[in-house]
Parts: C-alpha cells; sequence; structure tokens
C-alpha cells in the first residue's frame, strides 16, 4: 500500500465523516462565504455554533489520524519468527564421507569392498570428513553387520577435530585392527562393514547410530572380506 493510496483513503473516509457530521446544522455552518453584513449580524449568534463546529473538525481530525495510524501499521509485513530463529540459531547440515583409503592409500568407495587382514600389523582406515560447520568436531564408527534387533556397538572408532583453518574439510585415520573377529572368518565373507559419521557425539547403548540431538548423521557401506595372512 502506497502514501497516495493511504492519503486518498483517508481523505475519502474524512469527507463522508464532515458531510454526516455536518448534516442538519444552519447553513452558516456549511457554506464556504457570506456577504460581510450577514457574518456581522450573526457575530455573537454563531459562537456557540462555532464551537460546536471545532469539536466536529477535531473529532474528525482524530478519526483521520487513528485510520491513517491503522492503515500504515497494516502496510507493515513483520518477518517470520522462525526465519530470524533460523539466523539466530545457524545453519545444521549432516556431516559426510567424501574420500576414504586403506593403510596402502588405495582409494575406497562405495560400493567398493575392503579387505581386512587380522595379521596385519597396525592396520588403519583413513576418512576425509566435510562438516560446514567447521566448528565441529565429528566422530566416526565403524559397525559389522550391525543388526537394530540386537545393537552391538561400533569395533572401530575416531575423531576429526575442527581443522585449524577453520575448513569444512578435515581428515583422521581409525585403527582397524578390530574390525574383523575370529568368528567372522568362521561365519564367512562378505561381512557388511558400514562407516557412520556424527557432529555429535554418538548416543550410548542401544542408540549406537544415532547422534546426540540436534546431531545428524550420515553413512557409508561397503563389503569387507576378513583374511588372515598367517592363519594358525
Amino acid at each position: 500500500m502506497t502514501p497516495r493510496d493511504v492519503s486518498r483513503d483517508v481523505s475519502r473516509d474524512v469527507s463522508r465523516d464532515v458531510r454526516r457530521t455536518t448534516e442538519g446544522l444552519p447553513a452558516a455552518m456549511t457554506a464556504m462565504s457570506e456577504s460581510g453584513r450577514a457574518r456581522e449580524a450573526a457575530a455573537e449568534g454563531n459562537l456557540p455554533r462555532s464551537h460546536e463546529l471545532s469539536i466536529v473538525a477535531r473529532a474528525v481530525h482524530g478519526v483521520a489520524l487513528g485510520m491513517f495510524s491503522a492503515l500504515s501499521v497494516a502496510c507493515v509485513v513483520p518477518p517470520p519468527i522462525d526465519v530470524e530463529t533460523q539466523a539466530d540459531a545457524g545453519f545444521n547440515a549432516p556431516p559426510i564421507i567424501i574420500e576414504a583409503h586403506d593403510g596402502a592409500a588405495n582409494p575406497l568407495e562405495p560400493p567398493d569392498s575392503v579387505t581386512v587382514d587380522r595379521d596385519a600389523l597396525n592396520p588403519t582406515l583413513g576418512v576425509t570428513l566435510y562438516d560446514v560447520d567447521g566448528s565441529d568436531t565429528l566422530f566416526v564408527g565403524m559397525f559389522v553387520d550391525f543388526d537394530p534387533r540386537s545393537p552391538l556397538g561400533p569395533r572401530a572408532a575416531c575423531q576429526a577435530p575442527p581443522a585449524d583453518d577453520g575448513a569444512a574439510a578435515r581428515s583422521t585415520v581409525c585403527s582397524t585392527g578390530a574390525l574383523c573377529t575370529a568368528d567372522d572368518l568362521v561365519v564367512g565373507n562378505p561381512h557388511r562393514l558400514e562407516i557412520v559419521v556424527y557432529d555429535r557425539a554418538p548416543r550410548p547403548a542401544p542408540e549406537f547410530r544415532l547422534a546426540e540431538d540436534p546431531g545428524l548423521t550420515s553413512i557409508w557401506t561397503f563389503q569387507m572380506f576378513c583374511t588372515e595372512t598367517n592363519p594358525t
């Protein structure tokens, strides 16, 4: 609504109110001009009427101001509360895995398979993570054949603290010596390896796969083959 629209509407309403208020009053109150002799003759007699006209004018003026204020307020659209809240709270997005590699620096990406040698010396798996909030510490959990009906915690875990320069991407290396057990060899290959990244600390049992509120997670899934270099 523009000022011109407001002015036009107020003028129309004020004119209507003046017409309604002055109906039935003597012509001396509504006439735009009179002869000098008529004004002199009616000077004393018109004093009460002049006072009444003044009251009418003030009332109409008050109505006009009230209408203008109401219209002005109606034209202002406040910003949605949820937008302001989101701006104050900051943007939250799930962390993601953008790269993984084994101890020999071979790149890994689903649906690739991962081979874990139980006899390897200090086996590792490295991951590069990305989070829009560079101040978050990221947590990594590695689950093998996870069954939600009988949930077990991660067999390997590590963390990626914020980068020194505040960058959204950061890397970490997880020890994977416990990923494969003797039972896994008996059961046979392949197994399901799930790498979960959290932007808040993981919840305790049995909600291992969830982050503490308001944390978010994402996951990469691989086939995993367990081997032994020197079987006994």
